[in-house]
């Protein structure tokens, strides 16, 4: 009998030493931790953080996250590889797990948003600067740690900037990803409909990516790249009609947009180059485009020659659309007309030239005018510009 109470009190005391030894761990950890020696406080923690007593303590963790927590401010941008902010907030993420008390699941969570707060910060100063690479890894490992409490506690920000950075680096898989994550969250940028549509036409998916942009159209009416996008790729897709009515919607409440005039003109060429029916009525409401771009900046260079080359061709079609058996009176009609149209066009196109010198369309058409009016001086210069 006395043997075996013996043996009771051994194994009792042998217990006792082991959980003290534990605590004593966490005890010096918490010593070490007060007196900012950071590396003794660790080396005391791991201990407890392996032994069964202590290994499913919140405490433990809560030290070992609070401990790198520190170590980080004190090394700052030096954790390159986000290891010590990565694994402080596994850390405090396990003592959340752990803590069935809630002793210390509020003060873990705002630890993991201080650390990741870090993240988002450095990677919002690469995005401001249009440092795309270098701002992605932050990002991604700002919405991973973040993720380990809560996605709830994600600023949803975090994915509009990874995929805009993903865009301009050229990785469209990878920003179509987020983008749609954005799309999802009804993340409220334009831009998030606009980069979609590039980046499904891009992948030949054209019923998606007008889909795509018209509901983001329909979202952000009076956003002019997102309009542009969307008109860009309706012509693509032979949609030229279609482009043309969302341009003039479009200007209804940015009437003062000279891109959209340009885009507009353009438009209505394409459409006029697919119906014989109505050619001269896109014609001409493709110059009134050029002219209200014209009305904006006088300088633009594809307003004044795409205007101008609108009444070239017309005075040039005027001419060899006739047979040859023309009666001379009619013929004297048809060339008079077409000179009014070169007359009309020759303004235009001389400016293009003068804001374009080496540009060989204007010079082509220009000699085609000249020649036509009889102007020998101005021949002979735009075809000693053309030689060369």
């Amino acid at each position: 009998m006395k043997y075996k109470i013996f043996t009771t009190i051994l194994i009792f005391l042998t217990c006792t030493t082991n959980l003290q030894a534990q605590n004593t761990s966490l005890s010096l950890a918490h010593a070490f931790m007060q007196k900012g020696e950071l590396d003794n406080a660790m080396q005391a923690v791991e201990v407890a953080a392996v032994h069964p007593e202590t290994a499913n303590n919140p405490k433990t963790w809560y030290y070992k996250g609070w401990i790198l927590k520190e170590k980080f401010k004190k090394q700052g941008m030096k954790d390159d590889n986000f290891s010590i902010r990565r694994t402080g907030s596994e850390a405090f993420a396990k003592s959340i797990s752990l803590d069935t008390k809630a002793e210390y699941k509020s003060d873990c969570a705002k630890l993991i948003m201080y650390l990741t707060a870090s993240l988002y910060n450095e990677g919002t100063d690469n995005f401001n600067d249009k440092k795309y690479k270098e701002a992605i890894p932050f990002f991604d490992e700002y919405i991973k740690e973040v993720s380990l409490l809560s996605t709830d506690s994600l600023d949803n920000s975090a994915y509009f900037y990874l995929g805009y950075s993903y865009y301009h680096e050229k990785n469209e898989a990878q920003a179509k990803k987020y983008l749609e994550k954005c799309r999802q969250l009804k993340y409220p940028d334009a831009v998030v409909y606009d980069f979609l549509g590039h980046i499904y036409d891009n992948e030949k998916k054209s019923a998606e990516a007008l889909k795509t942009l018209e509901e983001g159209t329909a979202k952000y009416p009076k956003d002019k790249p997102l309009a542009i996008t969307h008109v860009n790729v309706l012509m693509k897709n032979q949609k030229n009609k279609e482009a043309v009515t969302r341009i003039e919607k479009a200007l209804q409440s940015d009437s003062k947009n000279l891109d959209l005039y340009l885009v507009l003109g353009t438009a209505c060429e394409r459409a006029s180059a697919k119906d014989s029916v109505q050619k001269m009525m896109y014609l001409e409401k493709a110059q009134n485009a050029y002219k209200k771009a014209l009305d904006l900046d006088s300088t633009n260079f594809m307003a004044n020659y795409n205007y101008g080359i609108i009444s070239y061709n017309k005075g040039v079609d005027q001419i060899n659309n006739q047979s040859y058996d023309i009666d001379l009176l009619d013929l004297d009609k048809v060339l008079n007309q077409s000179t009014d149209l070169f007359k009309k066009a020759l303004p235009y196109l001389e400016r293009a030239s003068r804001l374009k010198p080496e540009n060989k369309n204007t010079l082509m058409a220009l000699e085609g005018i000249y020649v036509h009016i009889q102007a020998e001086d101005k021949l002979a210069q735009v075809r000693t510009k053309l030689q060369k």
